[in-house]
């Protein structure tokens, strides 16, 4: 769970899109159910009681809920024209000439 140590831990829940905050919470609060021992961080501590099958849930989730919000931040993004009759042409007094 190095991703969501490295990457994901320090993203409040207020900056995400509303279709992923509870998912979002609920992995944070199944990264942070164990206490940790002398040395260890809560999320190395929470992994290590996991099961094989809860972390791949965990890793699963990570994956899923990194992919919903570069969706969502595609689908925010403004579509540009791919073909060249489309796009607006530069006034001429704004190309430098040399």
């Amino acid at each position: 769970m190095t991703a969501y140590e490295r990457h994901l831990d320090e993203i409040g829940v207020a900056e995400l899109p509303v279709a992923v905050k509870q998912d979002f919470a609920d992995l944070r609060s199944l990264m942070y159910r164990v206490a940790p021992l002398k040395g260890e961080s809560p999320i190395s501590a929470s992994v290590r009681k996991m099961s094989v099958d809860e972390a791949s849930d965990c890793a699963v989730q990570v994956v899923a809920l990194y992919r919903e919000i570069m969706r969502r931040n595609e689908d925010d993004q403004a579509v540009l024209p791919l073909e060249r009759e489309k796009r607006k042409a530069v006034p001429p007094f704004l190309i430098k000439t040399n």
